[in-house]
């Protein structure tokens, strides 16, 4: 079952923004780009 308020990239288990399917501009980026991460980096205290 997946979590509907969770940011969409596969790393970071922050809550999205209300108007983006991400939490912060770092994991959309990460989406576009295809960057491979090892962990979530957008800074958000939830995914540290």
């Amino acid at each position: 079952m997946t979590n509907e308020n969770k940011c969409a990239h596969d790393l970071c288990s922050c809550a999205k923004s209300d108007d983006s399917d991400y939490c912060s501009e770092h994991c959309k980026d990460a989406v576009d780009q295809d960057l491979t991460e090892i962990r979530c980096d957008c800074g958000h205290s939830d995914c540290q």
